[in-house]
């Protein structure tokens, strides 16, 4: 079920429900039906905290997009990029409708047959400019959200749905395939979840579309426009310069194939009070445990474990020390007491303001982190306490993560000035574009429980058992073959910036190589003749 973390934060004195009309783009009567279009098929509102509310206005026509309709809301996206003190969208549909699609009579009878093409263009340069915006927009979702209309939903940057919300990707039940709402989705929800909506056609409601991510949340139909604007004006308060800087990161970076962490501003940990005393001789303690497990652990709890320059450049050594031990088969990191990290030291950012450090200590802490994520053995996070800024990045770094319940995460940059970039790469391929989103765009921290919802962490165990649970979970790995836990992370980590086509020429030389390993040959002929697995050797040969 949803989690009710932002209802229970929301329930703060509401903004202003009342709009201030605005002029909207030209109107329009259509063409394609005989029925009359209302005078705006668009309204054009103005709330508070710079918030602006666009409204499909054509509820007896189930608010579809028509070639008027994405004329007027094209023109009203673009009034938002001239407004300068609009730091927040929301896109809603009247009545009981968000949003049906495409008008389909305006592509049967005797209409213009290049009327398709106009129309399908006319669409795709919409939400080209809806997406590349240079301030968050959230849908709110009342009723149906049907084809274009579940389009126009996943390209906007979060949405919040009604729980009587429907969502119907795609009307391949009448023969046409969701092409260009599949361009979306996959950006919003993955792949996997998109091939089930476009090629069953399927209804979901809110609470499923919630669970593909598809929408952030879903509160009662009654609140939900009085619960959009509150998470409008929670994202308006932000600097606007931050988001639209933060925003094309997000956007720039998964147009890339090359898998790496760009130099960028890290978010940093909001704990002010962190004085600069004298730290402790290591920063890093490691340990090393039975069954090839290694403890790496941030050893400053005073200062809340900040990832400082100098605690990086030690995770960084420890890191690198381990890729050399070929007895590691499992990594895990965590914090020392209260804190796992909360992300870089503000102080001694700010003690050298105008300086190099900056940089030195932004690629410093890329540089650990893309070793970290190509460490060739899986690495485990063992969180206890908040896990904010760059210390989530390091969370979303490792292949898993275990949380204890009181764990939380944040992303809170955004909320001093400085958008949480770096963190965005890690974050964004731990558990996608839309989570991801909100998260960054809202500084919000979460749970345990939601980040285990968001596939932040595998497991969520009571506080005093993390440390336990995930030497479980390590041990329950490194019991595998060294040499195939390599080549397994390795193809994974190499296919996921490749097409298709590539990650299975990949995929199927690995496959070739593995079959050569001993441990590989002894494990199979052990399997066909029903004997006890054998010992691995743990060597290439």
């Amino acid at each position: 079920m949803p989690s009710n973390e932002l209802q229970t934060k929301l329930t703060i004195p509401t903004p202003s429900l009342a709009f201030n009309v605005v002029r909207c783009g030209c109107r329009f009567v259509r063409k394609f039906s005989s029925t009359l279009q209302s005078e705006q098929l668009v309204l054009v509102e103005s709330a508070d905290s710079g918030i602006r509310v666009l409204t499909l206005n054509n509820e007896k026509q189930a608010n579809c997009l028509s070639l008027a309709m994405i004329h007027e809301l094209h023109s009203a996206i673009k009034q938002v990029k001239e407004v300068n003190e609009i730091r927040a969208v929301v896109i809603r549909g009247a009545g009981r409708f968000f949003c049906c699609g495409h008008d389909l009579g305006e592509f049967v009878g005797d209409n213009d047959s290049k009327l398709p093409a106009t129309v399908f263009t006319a669409c795709a340069n919409m939400m080209i400019d809806l997406a590349n915006l240079p301030v968050p927009s959230i849908a709110s979702v009342g009723g149906i959200a049907y084809g274009t209309g579940c389009q126009l939903v996943a390209t906007c940057d979060m949405a919040v749905a009604g729980q009587s919300a429907k969502f119907v990707a795609a009307p391949i039940r009448l023969g046409l395939f969701g092409s260009t709402p599949g361009v979306a989705l996959v950006r919003a929800i993955g792949m996997r979840a998109t091939k089930e909506l476009l090629f069953t056609g399927c209804t979901i409601d809110a609470d499923r579309a919630y669970e593909l991510n598809l929408v952030n949340h879903v509160v009662s139909d009654d609140h939900l426009l009085e619960y959009t604007l509150n998470l409008a004006q929670e994202v308006a308060k932000n600097s606007k310069p931050v988001m639209e800087m933060g925003k094309r990161a997000l956007h720039a970076q998964i147009s890339t194939r090359r898998v790496a962490v760009p130099l960028g501003r890290c978010g940093f940990g909001l704990f002010r009070h962190l004085s600069s005393t004298t730290q402790p001789t290591h920063l890093v303690l490691t340990e090393a445990m039975d069954a090839g497990v290694h403890v790496l652990t941030l050893n400053n709890e005073k200062r809340a474990n900040c990832l400082s320059l100098a605690m990086i450049r030690e995770l960084h050594a420890a890191i690198k020390r381990v890729k050399e031990m070929p007895e590691v088969r499992v990594v895990v990191i965590r914090g020392s007491g209260r804190f796992f990290s909360a992300g870089h030291d503000l102080k001694e950012l700010m003690q050298d303001k105008g300086s190099g450090k900056w940089a030195e200590v932004f690629s410093a802490c890329s540089n650990m982190m893309v070793d970290l994520a190509k460490l060739r053995v899986p690495s485990i996070a063992a969180v206890s306490g908040p896990a904010h800024a760059a210390g989530c990045q390091l969370v979303a770094t490792c292949d898993m993560a275990v949380a204890g319940t009181s764990a939380t995460f944040a992303t809170p940059g955004i909320k001093i000035g400085l958008f949480c970039s770096t963190p965005a790469v890690a974050l964004i391929r731990a558990i996608g574009m839309r989570p991801a989103k909100e998260l960054l765009f809202t500084g919000r921290a979460i749970s345990a429980t939601r980040a285990y919802e968001l596939g932040l962490v595998n497991r969520v165990v009571p506080d005093e058992q993390v440390l336990d649970s995930a030497l479980e979970l390590a041990r329950e790995v490194a019991q595998h073959s060294r040499p195939v836990l390599i080549m397994g992370k390795q193809a994974l980590n190499a296919q996921a910036s490749l097409d298709i086509e590539e990650s299975y020429d990949l995929a199927t030389q690995v496959m070739l190589e593995n079959l050569e390993l001993s441990d590989a040959q002894k494990g199979i002929q052990a399997f066909l003749n029903k004997e006890p697995m054998p010992q691995w050797t743990h060597k290439k040969d």
